[in-house]
């Protein structure tokens, strides 16, 4: 049974996954370098307990997560979004550079929804009616409302540090 999207916020958001994932490699490529690095440089980044990974282990990750953004793409829905949010997951958990603000808010926001999803799913709530989609996507569609908002409460706080702007 596909349930569909109902909440047009929440499709925006499923939407502009697929532009942030794509930013998030340019970025990766760009500025990180992940083929001129060994292990032993990549600890002198970000120590951590990823470099016990083969280094096939994150790259295969961030294929799986492009992929599964692609699918999200041409066929969304909450099946793939959940694939999403379990990938992406992974690939920060394992990421072997340093974990940058914008990846934490949207493993935040990924991670707001899915719980949003998977508890109204195992209550029952996600039975075919728009009604109740809507009141579940609504929930979801708060929850990253929320996550933006503490976002930006601690960007402004680390804007007060006197030493911001030297």
């Amino acid at each position: 049974m596909r349930i569909p999207i109902a909440d047009i916020r929440l499709r925006a958001f499923l939407a502009l996954l697929v532009p942030a994932i794509v930013g998030h490699a340019i970025q990766l490529l760009g500025e990180d370098e992940p083929w001129t690095l060994r292990a032993s440089e990549r600890a002198s980044i970000t120590p951590g307990w990823h470099l016990a990974l083969p280094p096939v282990v994150p790259l295969l990750l961030a294929l799986a997560l492009g992929l599964a953004v692609l699918v999200l793409a041409v066929r969304p829905g909450r099946g793939p979004f959940l694939a999403v949010a379990a990938l992406y997951a992974a690939h920060y958990l394992t990421y072997p550079w340093r974990i940058r603000n914008h990846m934490t808010t949207m493993l935040a926001g990924l991670v707001v929804v899915a719980l949003v999803m998977l508890v109204a799913r195992s209550g029952g709530a996600l039975v075919p009616g728009r009604s109740l989609a809507r009141r579940v996507d609504a929930m979801a569609v708060r929850g990253l409302g929320l996550v933006i908002a503490v976002q930006y409460f601690f960007a402004g706080l680390h804007k007060l540090n006197p030493g911001f702007l030297d």
